[in-house]
């Protein structure tokens, strides 16, 4: 932010304390080892306990119209509270033994895994450009509205975040007992998703000029025009989260990657030219292009066995080999 606006000091702080919660994400590793026992009830009111002590601030900030700081201070807060709680959950159903460091582990882990991170990265970057290039070239009053349709579309990011979370042993036990069956399961888990999507973006998109007034009120009403496009990315958020149980059971990691960081060369370029021809609705084509071209693009050119499990689930072609 400092080398991006070196005069806006508040605009540095904010990212300095918004970007303190990372430290305090280091407690995730609580939530994850209950989840590895499949234990995650033992979080779950730790979660639900921090996350109304922080919307309960937040709701007292806005009604006493407090500053932005102090938005971006209750968004480390709640990191702080849930950290606070987790470690209330794990005093009551510890590990048998203490927790020790294992070098040759991490770096196992590490080798493993490093695709995975970098990936991420390239996600957050080609999801987040959109962001920062409207505001650099329109402005924040169009950043605002654009975001506040964006926000909405990513709220469907729970329900196939809890669907993946909640099959992934599934899927790993029909890897486990033959590729006829794993690959049945994955038609299945594809065409469910898809049409799921379909569903909530078309009710979404119909809906939208009422949510919008709702939620945010006559000023947001131009955002209503952009949730009804920008919902049907979701068609392809809730297939990317399916395709995962794919990725780490075909161990497809590096192509994976590859196609993320081609994703994200996209979202850059399309942003670059379309928000200078069509505004807003600029940055929303080249979300929509950037989603499909990590999601379905690059995955099939790369992967013929992707590629045909895309057709068996969707055009019901190929066979269950």
């Amino acid at each position: 932010m400092y080398l991006l606006h070196p005069d806006d000091r508040q605009l540095c702080l904010l990212a300095a304390i918004v970007g303190a919660m990372l430290v305090f994400q280091a407690s995730d590793i609580v939530d994850l080892w209950f989840e590895s026992q499949s234990q995650s009830k033992r979080t779950v009111l730790a979660k639900l306990v921090s996350y109304l002590f922080s919307n309960g601030i937040r709701v007292i900030l806005l009604l006493g119209k407090a500053p932005l700081i102090a938005f971006a201070g209750v968004i480390c807060l709640e990191s702080a509270a849930l950290a606070v709680a987790l470690f209330v959950a794990y005093r009551r159903f510890p590990t048998d033994g203490r927790w020790q460091a294992d070098m040759a582990q991490a770096k196992k882990l590490l080798h493993l895994c490093w695709p995975f991170v970098a990936t991420g990265v390239m996600i957050t970057a080609y999801m987040r450009i959109d962001q920062i290039m409207l505001r650099e070239m329109l402005g924040e009053r169009e950043l605002g509205i654009y975001a506040a349709a964006l926000t909405l579309v990513q709220a469907w990011n729970i329900i196939p975040a809890t669907l993946v979370a909640s099959l992934a042993p599934f899927v790993a036990r029909m890897k486990s007992r033959g590729e006829a069956e794993y690959r049945d399961a994955l038609v299945i888990i594809f065409r469910f998703f898809v049409i799921v999507a379909f569903l909530g973006a078309g009710l979404t998109a119909v809906v939208s000029p009422w949510i919008v007034g709702l939620l945010y009120g006559a000023e947001f009403r131009p955002s209503a025009a952009v949730l009804t496009v920008l919902v049907f990315a979701i068609v392809f958020i809730f297939q990317g989260m399916a395709q995962t149980l794919w990725v780490i059971n075909d161990n497809v990691r590096i192509s994976n990657l590859i196609a993320t960081f081609l994703a994200a060369v996209i979202s850059i370029v399309a942003n670059l030219f379309l928000i200078r021809k069509f505004g807003i609705m600029g940055a929303v084509f080249s979300y929509l292009l950037a989603q499909g071209a990590s999601v379905v693009l690059f995955p099939c050119l790369f992967r013929r066995d992707l590629f045909s499990l895309y057709k068996r689930a969707f055009l019901g072609l190929g066979s269950g080999k």
